[in-house]
């Protein structure tokens, strides 16, 4: 494994004209696109799981429901955290 360097190659978008920023920026979106992220997947599978539990479960466990409510609004931040990262 190499370390990962401290120099950011990145090109500076205001240095960019308006055409190599809009290849730029599709390039960018093609590779998060088509990118596997593990964090992505694994707060939709527990958002589901969670969700299914949560639309099973009867009106007699309002505490129950109201935690898993909390837990699912975590997950559902956590996945837009990695979608944006």
């Amino acid at each position: 494994l190499t370390p990962p360097s401290k120099s950011n190659s990145a090109k500076i978008p205001s240095k960019l004209s308006a055409e190599e920023l809009e290849e730029e920026l599709f390039d960018m979106f093609l590779k998060t696109r088509f990118h596997a992220s593990n964090v992505i997947g694994m707060a939709a599978d527990s958002w589901l799981t969670l969700m299914d539990r949560f639309l099973t479960l009867g009106d007699e466990r309002v505490e129950e429901k109201a935690e898993m409510k909390k837990k699912m609004l975590r997950l559902i931040d956590i996945y837009y955290d990695a979608l944006d990262a």
